[in-house]
């Protein structure tokens, strides 16, 4: 099976430490592309004082953390209802596998 393009679907959880790197294993293994993305299912909101960053951009920043020196990765964030917006974006990117 030679998968092109691997979706990984991320919370951010301790869970999805585990799924990311199986991500970056197979994504290495076959020479696929990896796409990381999170989707937020609530509107953007600061956390108390305007210094702070808002909801959103901590969980861009969240996504811009995950590295790998294996694979190239690209980051997908994007604000709506989890499941159909993975199935989506899955077929956008013409996914081979998910991986969450």
């Amino acid at each position: 099976m030679s998968n092109k393009t691997i979706l990984l679907a991320t919370d951010f959880q301790v869970h999805s430490t585990n799924a990311f790197e199986c991500a970056v294993q197979l994504a290495a293994s076959r020479e696929a592309k990896l796409v990381v993305m999170h989707v937020c299912n609530m509107p953007d909101s600061t956390w108390g004082i305007h210094k702070h960053p808002t909801l959103h951009e901590e969980l861009r920043g969240e996504l811009d953390k995950l590295r790998s020196d294996h694979v190239a990765i690209e980051r997908i964030f994007c604000v709506g209802d989890p499941g159909p917006e993975i199935c989506k974006t899955a077929g956008d990117l013409s996914s081979d596998m998910i991986v969450m």
